[in-house]
């Protein structure tokens, strides 16, 4: 794939070209479904045919299954230009590109330019919709699962950074956190970095899958080299920034044997106080958050060691193996023995 090859015409962008032409005022703002738009554009004026269906997939939800094909952690999808701003959200991280010409972003009530070169972070759950109306718009996707940021890019989120703060209130902050813009400074491209990613997808093959997550590391360090996090952009639902990056960092980098009241104490809460912020920024209870660190870390090492079960039972903090057994079965859905053998 090169830039050129990503400025050619889809069908659907065909389809969709001719509707903006005829109707431009229908893609002003963002709507929830097709017929909601087909309504748009007959009040617009338009008496042309209208296809039953969308040319292209529109779905309110956008699960992993949709995109990840094997057992591959990342993937790029082309954003249609000229297909109107459906609001949708995503079970997955996506990272929004605009290799030529510039992209709206639709989310909060709110719409959002992106320039050439330039990119933002969409977290899971959150509503959203980009839109690009020039023939000479290549906006692509970057998408990567969730649990890639837990269990392969552990360096990425351990950095002091705006990024690594953020990736952790991402992963783990109930309802997600909210999307992250990046403007360009001298020398910011990451356009060959895509290509990269677009080659080694279209390879295939055992070891692909390595490479793609090795390009993503290097796409977020020319990021954190080369851009600079748009701090005025006002999303409703921003909050001040809380301690719970620091707690989260803090149980994962001790998860063999942290306790609530160790963590507590290192922060200077009582127990109590400790157990209502973590349930409120993340949902989940302390034991449920610390189950996930150790079941996701045991997942690295029987996909990337030669360990024994039993070795990385007690290695992330498991003295009881028929607990840690229950434990990953409920969180992965098969045993540790089977998730080794299935390649998972």
């Amino acid at each position: 794939m090169t830039v050129d090859g990503m400025k050619e015409f889809y069908h659907a962008e065909h389809i969709y070209k001719e509707l903006y032409i005829a109707c431009p005022g229908a893609f002003e703002t963002p709507i929830s479904g097709w017929a909601e738009f087909k309504a748009r554009l007959i009040d617009g004026g338009y008496d042309g045919t209208l296809p039953d269906d969308a040319p292209s997939p529109i779905m309110p939800w956008l699960s992993e299954k949709i995109f990840f094909r094997d057992n591959f952690d990342v993937a790029i999808v082309k954003n249609d230009r000229y297909c109107p701003p459906f609001l949708h959200k995503l079970e997955f991280i996506k990272i929004v590109y605009v290799v030529c010409g510039s992209a709206l972003l639709f989310t909060g009530g709110k719409r959002f330019f992106i320039g050439e070169g330039e990119m933002c972070i969409v977290p899971p759950g959150i509503e959203n919709a980009a839109f690009s109306c020039d023939d000479g718009d290549a906006v692509i996707n970057v998408i990567v699962k969730r649990s890639t940021f837990e269990t392969s890019f552990a360096s990425l989120l351990m950095e002091t950074s705006t990024l690594s703060d953020y990736l952790w209130r991402m992963l783990y902050k109930k309802n997600g956190g909210d999307v992250l813009f990046f403007r360009k400074t001298s020398g910011a491209d990451l356009t060959d970095n895509v290509l990269e990613i677009y080659h080694e997808l279209a390879l295939g093959g055992a070891a692909s899958n390595i490479m793609l997550k090795s390009y993503i590391m290097l796409f977020f360090g020319q990021m954190l080299r080369y851009y600079e996090i748009d701090r005025d952009v006002d999303l409703p639902g921003n909050e001040k920034p809380s301690r719970i990056a620091e707690v989260i960092t803090y149980m994962n980098e001790h998860k063999r044997d942290v306790t609530l009241a160790a963590l507590a104490e290192h922060f200077h809460f009582s127990e109590g106080y400790m157990s209502r912020v973590i349930r409120r920024e993340t949902g989940s209870t302390f034991r449920e958050l610390l189950c996930e660190m150790r079941v996701e870390q045991a997942a690295v090492m029987l996909r990337n060691s030669a360990a024994s079960v039993e070795e990385i039972c007690l290695s992330v903090g498991y003295t009881d193996e028929s607990r840690f057994y229950r434990t990953f079965k409920a969180h992965f859905g098969v045993t540790p023995a089977q998730f080794r053998r299935a390649g998972l």
